[in-house]
């Protein structure tokens, strides 16, 4: 199986479209501990090529702390998994904007209805075997 390139996504925890009250989502309604039920790469270019980290099995956890820090594991069956952490901050009622330790800040759109987080993000690149190409990324999580 190819190495993905989790280093491009300071993700993850983050955002998602449309599914939220009308008064958007806090920085308290953030934090906590979250397990994605839905995790998925697409390339722009070509709508069939994804790349589904919980149909193969898979799982992402994200733990968003009150102080600002987040940690996100990605673990895919026979790979290692792969921990990626920094620090957020949330930017008005649906932004949220992770920056990976020593990487680049990755912009996300979340929402959030009852337990249920979702985000969307255009603001990354993934490696689909081909190099690094831009990608959107849209998950959903659920809060432990």
């Amino acid at each position: 199986m190819q190495r993905l390139s989790w280093l491009a996504i300071p993700v993850i925890a983050g955002l998602a479209w449309g599914c939220g009250d009308s008064t958007g989502v806090t920085e308290a309604d953030l934090v906590g501990t979250w397990h994605a039920t839905a995790f998925k790469f697409s390339d722009f270019g070509d709508p069939v090529m994804d790349f589904d980290v919980i149909g193969m099995g898979g799982s992402v956890d994200i733990v968003i702390n009150g102080n600002g820090a987040y940690s996100v594991v990605i673990t895919l069956p026979q790979i290692p998994p792969d921990t990626v952490s920094g620090t957020w901050v949330l930017q008005g009622n649906d932004l949220l904007i992770l920056t990976e330790t020593g990487g680049d800040a990755t912009e996300m759109t979340v929402g959030l209805s009852g337990t249920t987080l979702t985000i969307h993000s255009t603001d990354l690149t993934f490696d689909f075997g081909n190099g690094e190409i831009p990608a959107q990324l849209n998950a959903t999580f659920e809060k432990e």
